[in-house]
């Protein structure tokens, strides 16, 4: 049963003229999932889809592939042609592992496996944007109350403050 209705909401995907990958994109209440932009109705990677390269609706041309928000001849050492997106098999939640994993729900991708943060703590994409972490925002120096918030040297975030 379980994979008859996967079936059919593939087909439904196919022929309802959405991307699967677009669709995956979206957090539970609907928005875009951190590290993704809303190009009109979908959610996508603008340093890596190549219908979006670097904004909404810039594509690149045939044979190009998309990294770093720019079009390009090939993907940089490291990184994976997926579809035309140049991306980290390692920590892409969309290519997680290999160009056709992607992680779902409130799972994302590290070390090329989809992982679920513990209890009371919360994903949290590093500073480069392109890794992720578990975050306890009441005691995490670099991601302090919210993700991003860091301490200044000498704080420490207690109860989800610096001080």
């Amino acid at each position: 049963m379980r994979s008859t209705l996967g079936f059919l909401f593939g087909v439904f995907l196919a022929f309802s003229g959405c991307d699967q990958r677009q669709q995956l994109g979206r957090t539970d209440d609907g928005t875009c999932r951190q590290g993704l932009s809303t190009c009109g109705a979908s959610c996508v990677d603008t340093f890596s889809d190549p219908d979006n390269c670097g904004g909404c609706g810039i594509a690149c041309g045939p044979g190009k592939v998309c990294q770093l928000a720019e079009c390009q001849d090939t993907c940089f050492a490291g990184y994976t042609a997926c579809d035309g997106a140049c991306v980290s098999l390692s920590s892409d939640d969309l290519h997680c592992g290999s160009c056709d994993n992607y992680c779902s729900g409130d799972q994302h991708c590290g070390n090329n496996a989809c992982f679920s943060c513990p209890a009371n703590t919360t994903a949290c994409l590093g500073p480069t944007g392109r890794y992720w972490s578990c975050a306890d925002f009441q005691t995490d120096n670099l991601n302090c109350g919210s993700c991003g918030v860091r301490c200044d040297q000498g704080q420490r975030c207690t109860a989800g403050n610096c001080r």
